[in-house]
């Protein structure tokens, strides 16, 4: 006696649900990539602060990693501090200060964020701060 009543209809559910699935799970895939996609560009309470980065964009506000890779040292050094001048300043109407990074803790960030070639549209800014927000309490670094 078979286990299944009638073997070719199981076959056919089964292979309707793994199309389903399949639909579902591609689904799933363009949500996140829209939902990454829209959390990259942002528009919300961006910095005005101009860097000094020269050629990595102008101003804190649009340095990206495209920038950070095509820029020299120098320009590197100059912008990582001027995000860190950005960031690290007055937070809201409190007595407290926004957390940063060392120079070479950021420095060394933005080389390994930057380094993966879907990066080249990530702001720099945004990278900078989220990092720096998981420092320890006290520990931000100036």
């Amino acid at each position: 006696m078979p286990l299944v009543y009638y073997a070719a209809g199981a076959l056919a559910v089964a292979s309707s649900r793994a199309r389903a699935y399949a639909g579902v799970r591609g689904a799933a895939v363009l949500l996140c990539a829209a939902a990454l996609g829209g959390c990259l560009g942002d528009k919300g309470a961006e910095p005005s602060a101009k860097a000094a980065g020269a050629d990595i964009g102008g101003s804190i506000r649009i340095s990206d990693c495209a920038g950070w890779r095509a820029a020299g040292p120098a320009q590197r050094k100059q912008t990582v501090r001027d995000i860190r001048s950005f960031a690290g300043g007055p937070v809201g109407g409190s007595n407290r200060d926004g957390a940063t990074l060392s120079d070479a803790q950021a420095y060394e960030l933005f080389q390994g964020a930057c380094r993966q070639s879907f990066a080249k549209r990530f702001k720099l800014y945004k990278l900078y701060t989220r990092a720096a927000a998981f420092q320890k309490l006290g520990q931000s670094n100036r």
